[in-house]
């Protein structure tokens, strides 16, 4: 499923979420040139109000357009699996027992 979004956006709510590395791999993967891909990853480990002010940067300088955002068929069945995981065995809840009463 690929869904053209705009850059700053997409980023934005990828930070927000801090998405799993499967789906930022997925999005680096559309940047044929290392520097975009190394400007990206560095944006990922800082602090989102600096992201934004980067990618705003980058978008005024057109290193930045439109991204596809697209989740490899493997990220799709893994998040399915898991989540079919958690309805067949739910996690049990503490109890908590007042001893001695």
């Amino acid at each position: 499923m690929k869904t053209r979004i705009d850059a700053y956006f997409a980023w934005v709510r990828m930070i927000q979420r801090q998405a799993p590395p499967d789906r930022l791999m997925s999005i680096l993967s559309y940047y044929p040139d290392g520097a975009t891909i190394q400007v990206i990853k560095t944006l990922m480990s800082k602090p989102r109000k600096f992201c934004e002010s980067m990618l705003q940067d980058l978008e005024a300088n057109g290193q930045v357009g439109l991204v596809y955002w697209e989740e490899t068929p493997e990220a799709v069945k893994a998040r399915r699996r898991k989540k079919q995981e958690a309805k067949e065995s739910p996690t049990p809840k503490k109890v908590w027992v007042l001893k001695g009463i």
